[in-house]
């Protein structure tokens, strides 16, 4: 039987300068971006197919942003509307909005590409979608639960529908493939596991590495302390105007040392504070505090 592997999180001080924190602001503003605009266009897509189903006459509010109903029922698309009618409208998947966004970004500037778009990974622009795409699923899985399809005022839960993020709430880049867009490099050779990093000094501190992260170059990080297992994940983030950079390693378990602890009973009383008993029979009385006098 293999036996479970834990996960321990490592976390590090970051020190990139002007350029470098710009380059990195720069690609979670991006990152925000195609959060939002991947958030419109499910929403665009589930009012489409709830317009299909409305009257005629009720259609007007419903289509005001994804396009115009006519006389006859028919919705004609608005310009600059960036809805897709290829696929079905009532609901888009986090596979088709993957290869959607990979094709966006894989496009050349003279066709329509965006140069902030092509400076982030396809790992990172991955992750955005799948949080997004968890966002909703929590949000369906809360719906379910209600049975009329409101909150649940005496339980004091929300539907909590997802939200746009504004500017400055998305402060991380996640990099599911360690070494793919970012890792940890000492010597020009990437650092996978502790065997490579050199011996901790008196201080406890690693010296000698740099963190690699893309459209950034190579940024200075202080180990306070060294890593064990197998790297697996990076991610970098930025909290109250410091950095971080945070490696997930893959440790292998190590079992909790059982420890026999005796029963013991305890009565808090009015003459003494508190009165206790082992297993033994042994007796400790606790007198009650007193104010000290000068």
């Amino acid at each position: 039987m293999a036996t479970k592997r834990a996960m321990l999180a490592y976390k590090f001080r970051l020190y990139p300068s002007k350029t470098q924190a710009k380059s990195i602001l720069e690609m979670m503003e991006t990152c925000r971006r195609i959060y939002n605009a991947a958030l419109q266009e499910r929403s665009d897509c589930w009012q489409l197919y709830y317009a299909s189903e409305t009257p005629v006459e009720n259609r007007t509010k419903v289509m005001k942003r994804v396009g115009r109903a006519g006389k006859d029922g028919v919705v004609t698309r608005q310009k600059g509307d960036s809805v897709n009618f290829s696929y079905n409208p009532r609901s888009v998947t986090f596979d088709e909005q993957v290869k959607r966004w990979s094709v966006r970004r894989n496009l050349d500037l003279d066709k329509g590409g965006c140069k902030f778009l092509k400076r982030v990974p396809a790992v990172v622009v991955r992750d955005v979608l799948q949080r997004l795409d968890q966002s909703f699923s929590n949000f369906f899985t809360r719906c379910k639960k209600s049975k009329s399809g409101k909150p649940d005022k005496a339980a004091g839960t929300k539907m909590g529908y997802p939200l746009p993020k504004r500017r400055g709430q998305f402060n991380s880049l996640p990099y599911r493939n360690y070494g793919s867009g970012c890792g940890l490099y000492l010597n020009g050779k990437l650092v996978k596991s502790e065997q490579q990093l050199p011996p901790a000094g008196p201080d406890g501190y690693v010296s000698g590495c740099k963190l690699s992260i893309t459209n950034a170059g190579l940024v200075n990080i202080c180990l306070h302390r060294p890593i064990t297992g197998v790297v697996k994940t990076a991610s970098v983030k930025v909290e109250a105007g410091e950095w971080y950079a945070v490696l997930v390693c893959e440790v292998e378990p190590k079992p909790v040392p059982s420890r026999k602890f005796q029963a013991v009973g305890i009565d808090l009383g009015i003459g003494n504070f508190a009165a206790m008993t082992d297993e033994s029979g042994r007796e400790a009385i606790i007198p009650n505090p007193k104010y000290y006098s000068n």
